[in-house]
């Protein structure tokens, strides 16, 4: 359960998306008598504006679902997916026919990218025919999961433990100016301790003078002899 809850955490922290399929997107599939074989998210509309929509693989369909809308399509009229790469962001383009425009346009940017990948390489097999076998361990939801959070993991892992050796590199490159650094050091020790002589002196005159005076402890000459 921390797990979970921990993914979801990320999840909302660093994408700003969900971390599984909504229940009316699953309830429209299972209504298709389909299972679910893998899903991503498109997170750009037609004019390049953040827009989330779910794009969901299943053995004869693929579905679309944003908003309060599911649109299904049966992956044997699909003729060819053709993909169109920019700077940001990626292009898929679904053709029914080469002279006709296309049925289906899907944009996202980078950061869904290798989930894509893997979800194009499978449509691409269903598109021609080919059965796909997956593994009886094989879930939709961790997939996607994982295909996002990769790059996230992998730049944590890059800079853990890395503390040290920096601090370590960080000091070698003051060594040329270790007689300096030195200096410097030590200049700062005697300006602390020169600092905290009137406090120490100040703390010794109450203590051992101005006390013992307003206690009536010593009278004005002793006063004067120990100041």
């Amino acid at each position: 359960m921390k797990t979970i809850r921990e993914k979801e955490n990320k999840f909302t922290k660093y994408f700003g998306q969900e971390s599984s399929l909504d229940s009316r997107t699953k309830g429209f599939i299972e209504n298709l008598e389909q299972e679910i074989k893998y899903f991503c998210l498109s997170d750009l509309n037609d004019e390049e504006m953040i827009h989330h929509q779910w794009v969901v693989l299943t053995k004869d369909f693929l579905v679309l679902s944003s908003n309060n809308q599911c649109q299904s399509y049966e992956i044997k009229n699909f003729i060819k997916l053709r993909e169109k790469e920019s700077l940001s962001y990626s292009t898929w383009y679904l053709l029914k026919s080469h002279d006709e425009a296309p049925v289906v346009t899907i944009k996202f940017t980078k950061r869904q990218s290798i989930n894509f990948s893997k979800l194009k390489f499978l449509l691409e097999e269903s598109i021609k025919g080919n059965d796909i076998n997956f593994d009886e361990n094989w879930c939709a939801e961790s997939e996607y999961q994982k295909g996002l959070l990769k790059p996230l993991q992998e730049a944590q892992a890059a800079i853990e433990g890395k503390e040290q050796s920096v601090l370590f590199r960080l000091l070698n490159y003051l060594s040329p100016y270790r007689k300096e650094l030195t200096i410097g050091i030590f200049g700062a020790f005697g300006a602390t301790l020169t600092g905290l002589v009137p406090a120490f002196m100040s703390g010794r005159l109450i203590d051992e003078v101005v006390r013992p005076y307003q206690t009536g402890v010593i009278d004005t000459n002793g006063a004067f002899s120990k100041a």
